[in-house]
């Protein structure tokens, strides 16, 4: 019981240290590449080489995610997956602008939008990730299981023979 308290005050001292000093750091850092990428887009716009729907769109996108960088987390992400599931005219406007993206054949926009699914990927994690501490016991658990399981199920399988290899047998029938 001892050891149960100890581990959950420290991972509540680890949790602690990354709400405060690690998250914030990363997403400020995912903030500026989206910022630096939101560059890019104007310049590429200035140039003259995107077109206007495709940039409109683009930048939107962008900027709701620096918005809302600190938002993305599964919460977020199972009310979007129920609104997508219940309100079609609004799923066929998200597909409608999916289908707009994918259309852009401008090689940097593409570049741009994929580096952007990579930065909110980013923010879901960055934003889980406290929570994902207090779940890292259970996974190792978890692995260990099935690591053990794997290991039995191969000492199950040996002869009688091998078994002086591994350690003594016991009884004998």
């Amino acid at each position: 019981m001892v050891y149960l308290i100890l581990t959950l005050v420290l991972l509540s001292a680890v949790h602690f240290a990354y709400e405060m000093i690690v998250a914030p750091s990363l997403r400020l850092a995912g903030r500026y590449r989206l910022f630096a990428l939101r560059d890019e887009l104007h310049a590429l716009k200035a140039a003259g080489v995107l077109e206007e729907q495709h940039f409109r769109h683009l930048e939107d996108s962008l900027n709701a995610l620096v918005r809302s960088f600190d938002a993305v987390n599964l919460t977020l992400l199972l009310r979007w997956r129920h609104v997508l599931r219940h309100d079609a005219a609004f799923r066929e406007r998200v597909e409608r602008r999916l289908r707009t993206l994918d259309e852009c054949e401008n090689p940097a926009a593409r570049r741009i939008r994929a580096q952007s699914v990579r930065v909110a990927v980013d923010a879901l994690a960055i934003n889980c990730g406290g929570g994902f501490l207090y779940l890292m016991p259970v996974l190792l658990l978890v692995r260990g299981f099935s690591t053990a399981k794997g290991l039995v199920r191969s000492l199950a399988s040996i002869p009688e023979s091998d078994w002086n290899r591994v350690g003594p047998l016991r009884a004998k029938n």
